[in-house]
């Protein structure tokens, strides 16, 4: 009978998990294949009595495709294991969690069981209080089993799983005995840890230290005023170069321009041409003006160009005979800028 029982039992619940993989829309297909996968798996592996793998199993499925049934696993899985504290939190997840009347039957089932369970595993799980006397008490660390214990949780009852476990505290050069102790399930102990040393040597030593005068960082040599005064007169040669960039530009682009004009007038042209000795259509007619059009534009747009060009060649060669023979006075806030209007274009700046 227990045989057959642990042959139904793995079917059963991998069947339920299969039903609440397909319930995770959030997920790929990959995913939702592999969380089956692992819960078969880690179902077979609890059955048998192999809590660790079973551990791992059902947190890898959980870690694809959230579910009450692995946290349930998961949860007996560390009870088996002797971790009560951490099965205790996985029992948690799945009472605190809501399920909405469309759930399917396997979360309802998980989270009856895990209120269930939770109920028996909480007065199983030992409570040990660990206090710490002596100089620095109130600032030593505390470590158990070699990991720091938060100064929050020392003084005052918290879980622990049962087992032995090694407490100790530290603080500067003190230093107290380590302490080993059984705790058993059910118990409530108290481990007292006695601080033995100068706790203010470590102390002592970062005070002097900060009270030690800072040392000066280097001072950068600065510049003389006769530097400065000549830096500030001599002519600077990049407004000029930005000169002649803007007016290279409006060359290029009055260059541009001049060549679709000439292209959207030949093109009219031609159309007209083949209007003569007959009446054109509408929609001809409409080109032809809509070309004539573009290249008036065109043409527009190129004298612009060509104006903003010679106006920034001419601001260029002037502020670069300018600034060789050194007459001008640079100033902050340098800058060179085009402008163009319906019938005028140029360049405007400071210098």
């Amino acid at each position: 009978m227990v045989g057959l029982t642990r042959l139904v039992v793995p079917f059963a619940v991998a069947a339920a998990l299969g039903l609440v993989s397909m319930g995770a829309f959030g997920q790929s297909d990959t995913e939702r294949a592999g969380a089956r996968a692992a819960a078969e798996a880690g179902v077979r592996a609890y059955s048998e009595e192999k809590y660790q793998e079973a551990l791992d199993l059902f947190t890898r499925a959980e870690s694809l495709v959230h579910a009450p049934p692995h946290l349930l696993y998961i949860a007996r899985s560390e009870e088996k294991l002797g971790h009560l504290v951490a099965a205790k939190e996985a029992y948690n997840k799945i009472v605190r969690e809501a399920v909405p009347a469309s759930a399917p039957l396997a979360f309802v089932n998980a989270r009856t069981d895990a209120e269930r369970e939770l109920a028996a595993l909480e007065p199983r799980i030992p409570v040990v209080t660990v206090v710490v006397e002596g100089n620095g008490a109130n600032e030593a660390m505390v470590t158990v089993n070699g990991e720091e214990l938060p100064k929050a949780l020392v003084g005052i009852p918290h879980p622990m799983d049962p087992g032995e476990h090694h407490f100790q505290a530290k603080i500067g050069n003190a230093a107290s005995e380590v302490v080993t102790r059984t705790v058993a399930e059910r118990s409530a102990e108290t481990i007292t840890l006695t601080l033995v040393g100068d706790p203010g040597t470590a102390a002592t030593a970062a005070t002097a230290q900060a009270e030690q005068p800072a040392v000066a960082p280097p001072v950068e040599p600065q510049p003389s005023a006769a530097a400065d005064a000549d830096r500030g007169t001599k002519p600077s040669k990049i407004p000029a170069y930005v000169a002649f960039g803007v007016g290279g530009v409006g060359v290029i682009a009055g260059t541009v321009f001049l060549v679709v004009r000439g292209s959207k007038q030949s093109e009219s042209d031609s159309l007209f041409d083949e209007c003569l000795g007959r009446v054109c259509s509408q929609d001809e007619r409409d080109d032809i003006v809509d070309m004539d059009k573009s290249a008036a534009s065109a043409g527009t747009m190129s004298w612009v160009g060509y104006a903003v060009g010679a106006a920034g060649i001419g601001t260029g060669v002037a502020l670069l005979v300018t600034s060789k023979q050194g007459k001008r006075e640079q100033a902050e806030g340098t800058f060179v800028r085009p402008f163009v209007g319906a019938a005028h274009a140029g360049l405007y700046g400071r210098f």
